[in-house]
């Protein structure tokens, strides 16, 4: 049996608000993800309001890499670091954006 394994990164862009980065890495975790990206983030993922609304998922806010600029070459790097699994089974999404 063929399985595929998709893992995803949820980037935000220049969040504006600390409670919505906490409650974004809280639903993360409820769902099962772990990759969280903020770019140019405008208020403080560490705050006391972020760890408050992540409850539980503050992991997630000590792991989140914090970017200044998103790219077009940023996102592939993304996608193909995240996606990338020759024969395992996993969709290589780099390949079927080029294909597109």
């Amino acid at each position: 049996m063929l399985t595929f394994v998709l893992q995803f990164s949820f980037i935000l862009v220049e969040p504006g608000e600390a409670g919505n980065i906490g409650a974004a890495a809280r639903a993360m975790n409820t769902m099962g993800f772990e990759d969280l990206r903020l770019v140019r983030p405008k208020a403080e993922h560490l705050s006391g309001i972020a760890k408050a609304f992540a409850h539980g998922s503050e992991h997630l806010l000590e792991r989140a890499g914090v970017y200044t600029q998103l790219s077009g070459r940023d996102i592939m790097a993304f996608l193909k670091a995240v996606a990338s699994g020759g024969g395992t089974g996993k969709i290589n999404i780099a390949e079927c954006l080029r294909e597109l």
